[in-house]
């Protein structure tokens, strides 16, 4: 969640009602996709191909 995703989009009931759908029941923050990136970037990740990582919480 940005600040500007914040101020033009989200309300708070909005965020409520999707963090309520998620399994971890928290805010998204920008830092949390630092870890995925670190991963994707390292040699952990040398061979992956054509993946798609989803964070988000564990939407459903």
């Amino acid at each position: 969640m940005t600040e500007r995703q914040r101020s033009h989009w989200v309300t708070e009931e909005g965020l409520r009602a999707h963090v309520n759908k998620q399994v971890l029941r928290e805010e998204i923050q920008p830092g949390d996709m630092v870890g995925p990136c670190l991963f994707l970037a390292s040699d952990a990740a040398r061979m992956l191909s054509a993946q798609t990582l989803i964070v988000d919480g564990g939407y459903l």
